[in-house]
C-alpha cells in the first residue's frame, strides 16, 4: 500500500502532498520503463499459451 508523501522545505513549511495515486502512477510509469523487449516478448508468449490465469495484475506499454 502506497501512502502520501509531504515534502518540506528547509524551514520546515509544506511545499506539496504527493497523493497514493499519484505514487502508484510514478511506480507503474517506473516499472513499465525497466520492462525490457524479451519481457514484453515473454509475457506476450504466456498469454499466448493461456499460462497466464489473471492477467489484471499488469498492463502491458
Amino acid at each position: 500500500m502506497l501512502y502520501e508523501v509531504k515534502i518540506y522545505d528547509g524551514g520546515g513549511n509544506l511545499l506539496n502532498v504527493v497523493s497514493p495515486k499519484e505514487l502508484d502512477k510514478e511506480s507503474t510509469d517506473n516499472l513499465r520503463a525497466m520492462l525490457t523487449e524479451r519481457d514484453r516478448e515473454h509475457i506476450m508468449s504466456l498469454e499466448s499459451n493461456e499460462q497466464v490465469i489473471s492477467v489484471s495484475n499488469y498492463s502491458m506499454v
